[in-house]
């Protein structure tokens, strides 16, 4: 696969590296997730209005029964935080949504028939109202535009609660249906997102023909840097030669191959990338089940309390 910066062709790459990339991104915005989520498990409950209650209340007995890591200690400040806790959540929630959008624009753009590096599951494309031969990235497009819709929700909880007095105030009731909104798109935008990877087809051939002469320029700057030349005068002369770069023809994988250094096409570090998924999702199922076992025993009674959020 050509990289290109400035959407220009600019030096070999692979598919492989490019899906990687969202991979590390992903988990990356997982790591905000994980702190919002930290911030969000401390239990309330004892606080009242804001101020405690003239009763013996076993704040830590409660927030343990519930599957609470700890308790949110200070009772003014479980009031002064609704609004701000959420905007964490919310600013993490975003990071997601931004990576999605990029891996949006990217397939958008290398599925047009002027690239056709890769074709879109025909089940999120729609066709047009009046040309029969069209057949649209609508479920990537609008993937794309909720970005905006996820970033406008996160500024405007901070908005509602910037510069509140101290204690609980009404307006922070305005907080509540923008962050169960952003949940509830974050999670259509990773359902469109699972069923596009799952679904995209790739066009060697295409991907190939995307290997022009001048993206081979950098290489032959790297030859003459290995024979001795400054990296400045190398870069000087195959500028001056760019007609003489040889294409790169033949074992394309084996050109983009020769970046050996770790997380470089030839050696992208998969294996990295599945331990650090794997960990987290030990991590997650863990934590899941301690929460549930806590509330279950709380409750009384078998339930599910975590369902799939899609499939």
């Amino acid at each position: 696969m050509p990289g290109r910066t400035h959407l220009q062709p600019a030096m070999p790459s692979t598919v492989g590296l490019w899906a990687a990339s969202y991979v590390d991104l992903l988990l990356d915005d997982d790591s905000g997730l994980d702190l919002s989520y930290r911030l969000l498990n401390r239990s309330p409950l004892g606080a009242a209005a804001g101020y405690g209650v003239p009763l013996p209340l076993d704040r830590d007995r409660v927030a343990e029964s519930l599957g609470f890591n700890e308790i949110q200690l200070n009772v003014i400040a479980v009031n002064n935080s609704r609004g701000k806790s959420e905007s964490v959540l919310l600013d993490a929630i975003e990071q997601v949504a931004i990576t999605l959008g990029r891996f949006a624009t990217d397939l958008i753009l290398f599925s047009m028939p002027e690239f056709g590096y890769f074709r879109l599951p025909s089940e999120l494309c729609t066709g047009s109202s009046i040309m029969p031969q069209k057949q649209n990235p609508d479920g990537l497009e609008l993937m794309r535009a909720k970005v905006g819709v996820l970033g406008g929700l996160a500024g405007t909880v901070k908005n509602v609660v910037r510069n509140l007095p101290s204690g609980y105030n009404r307006d922070v009731q305005e907080t509540k249906e923008p962050v169960m909104r952003a949940i509830d798109t974050i999670l259509d935008m990773l359902a469109v997102a699972t069923i596009t990877a799952q679904g995209i087809e790739v066009d060697r051939a295409r991907l190939e023909s995307g290997f022009s002469p001048g993206i081979m320029a950098t290489d032959e700057v790297f030859k003459l840097v290995q024979a001795g030349e400054s990296f400045r005068d190398a870069y000087r002369l195959v500028a001056e030669k760019l007609s003489d770069v040889p294409p790169a023809t033949g074992d394309f994988e084996s050109v983009a191959k020769r970046r050996t250094s770790r997380g470089a096409p030839g050696n992208p570090g998969l294996d990295l990338q599945a331990e650090r998924l794997a960990e987290r999702e030990n991590a997650l199922g863990n934590e899941k089940t301690r929460v549930h076992e806590a509330v279950r025993k709380t409750a009384g009674g078998a339930f599910t309390l975590f369902k799939p959020l899609y499939s």
